[in-house]
């Protein structure tokens, strides 16, 4: 299995040990790599010339969706750092697509029983040409031609600060020769139209693409199209595929599945906790974490100084950030303590790993009715819990978007305010909320085609969208469902400002004027039915 490979740390240890001749090989493969793509020339140093170092060789086991080692990979990377900006390179930024922006073409995906596939394009920044060459000495392996030979970078390289923006320039320009348009609410969102019917939409990642179609020949012929211009790679099944390590799987009812079935087991065993016994909930009811657990003495912080806490916080936040919403508020919680955590705080993290060793094959599931749950291309709820924070009184908002039966954004977080009423604390989670709903809106309107009509669920509870009066009846607004009738008169009415909300800082009645212009609409929704609740509360069961 791949979690038993240890990746060398350089070039020396990657010559030592049982896979010394892998790696051997390895290194061999990327610099004929490197000479295959025409990336460098060789020159001679000439007086002035700027030379940012010798590349480094990093090294990495790709591992496949079972587990198992894929590839033994060498990247030969350049010393950004040594780069002076103005002189070097320009400008660094590029832009990647947005996690939710996946989500939601997923999910509008299983919607309109869509094909789903994933392409990698296999050596991506090599492709991109450099505005200006760059010179360094060549990396350990290359064999120079004569003494003093250095490279003359034709190419972009992995490690240079430009590299990103070159290859997103570059891939940008290919997508849009063949017909597609970019995105307004996400850079990294494609999209093309075609006679018939037929239609082609892309997320991009780097190099990783995310494509769904409503028609498989017509993806298909645009793969082949894709593969004129670069070299792919692909772990495309029949029913599945793979995107930033997430499985994309297709049920047998049509639903389709997020997953990191692989990256959780992996995850496991590094800690291991595979055979620990499950738990059934991500927090262990009756504990609260506090900052008077911490360790106070330096004894205490040596001991605790070789538990992998940070490490293991990090890896649970790609969970919850991709698709365990179910663990937001438990990792929520215990990240706060990532400076100086005590054991009772690590005792929290196992009691996490032990709750994910009974649920790893959970994810989340669009295109599937569920009694309770909304059914609607968008619809929110948000909630917050008061004054939770035991050491500074602060209160925790959270919010979930659901489409097509699954959720496609969350938060949970610690706000970074003390709300003096329950309902500050509800308006200020309804603000942030309101935020990312514009957002989607926009992605979904502009970049999928949606009707504002058709965003939204009719009616919920015994409140309905059409009996909705005030001075300015919205037309087609999302429902944001609140279980607090307070924050919802404050974000209707102007006229509900008074002595206990006089204060609130003016940037949360941001909402009100998106209530004004019909593109939200908080509604009344029971707590036991607010989904978001789980974003803010421990569950206890």
């Amino acid at each position: 299995m791949a979690r038993d490979v240890a990746a060398p740390k350089s070039y020396e240890q990657a010559l030592k040990g049982r896979f010394a001749h892998l790696w051997k090989d390895s290194i061999q493969a990327e610099l004929a790599n490197l000479r295959q793509h025409k990336v460098y020339s060789w020159c001679r140093r000439t007086p002035g010339m700027r030379v940012i170092g010798s590349p480094v060789t990093a090294f990495k086991i790709k591992v496949d969706k079972d587990g198992k080692v894929s590839q033994f990979k060498t990247r030969v990377c350049a010393r950004g750092y040594l780069q002076i900006k103005g002189r070097d390179f320009y400008s660094p930024f590029a832009p990647v697509s947005v996690i939710t922006t996946f989500r939601a073409m997923i999910a509008s995906a299983s919607k309109r029983g869509m094909w789903i596939d994933s392409v990698d394009v296999r050596s991506a920044f090599l492709l991109a040409p450099l505005r200006a060459p760059l010179y360094c000495e060549p990396p350990k392996g290359a064999e120079k031609p004569f003494e003093g030979a250095l490279w003359k970078l034709e190419r972009c390289l992995y490690g240079l600060k430009q590299s990103a923006a070159q290859w997103h320039t570059m891939l940008s320009s290919t997508l849009q020769r063949m017909g597609f348009v970019q995105g307004v609410a996400d850079p990294c969102y494609f999209s093309r139209s075609a006679n018939g019917g037929f239609e082609l939409r892309l997320c991009i990642h780097v190099d990783d693409i995310c494509i769904c179609s409503n028609d498989r020949d017509y993806l298909a012929a645009f793969r082949d199209r894709l593969a004129e211009e670069f070299t792919l790679t692909s772990s495309t099944t029949d029913r599945s595929c793979q995107y930033l390590g997430i499985t994309v799987a297709r049920l047998h009812d049509g639903a389709v599945q997020l997953s990191l079935n692989g990256f959780t087991a992996d995850l496991l065993h590094q800690y291991k906790m595979q055979d620990a016994k499950p738990v059934s909930t991500p927090m262990q009811p009756g504990v609260n974490f506090n900052k008077d657990q911490c360790p106070k003495t330096d004894a205490e912080r040596l001991e605790m100084s070789s538990t992998p806490y940070l490490q293991a916080i990090g890896s649970l936040l790609w969970l919850v950030q991709t698709c365990r919403p179910d663990i937001a508020i438990a990792v929520n919680v215990l990240s706060r303590f990532a400076s100086n955590p005590g054991k009772i705080h690590w005792a929290g993290v196992k009691w996490l790993l032990r709750y994910l060793a009974g649920t790893a094959n959970l994810g989340i599931i669009y295109g599937r009715k569920v009694d309770g749950i909304p059914h609607a291309p968008l619809t929110a709820s948000c909630d917050a819990s008061w004054a939770d924070c035991k050491e500074t009184r602060a209160s925790t908002s959270g919010h979930v978007i659901m489409s097509c039966g699954g959720p496609i954004s969350w938060s949970s977080r610690k706000m970074k305010v003390q709300a003096l009423s329950s309902m500050e604390a509800e308006f200020h989670s309804l603000c942030l909320c309101a935020r990312e709903l514009v957002h989607l809106r926009t992605l979904y309107i502009r970049d999928f085609g949606f009707s504002a009509s058709d965003l939204t669920i009719p009616a919920y509870g015994k409140l309905a969208l059409e009996a909705y009066t005030g001075d300015y009846p919205p037309p087609e607004p999302i429902a944001i469902m609140e279980d607090n009738t307070a924050a919802i008169a404050l974000a209707k009415s102007s006229g509900a400002r008074h002595s206990r909300s006089k204060h609130i800082e003016l940037k949360w009645f941001w909402v009100r004027s998106m209530v004004q212009a019909g593109v939200v609409l908080p509604v009344y929704c029971p707590t036991k039915e607010n989904i978001s609740d789980l974003m803010t509360k421990p569950v206890t069961r």
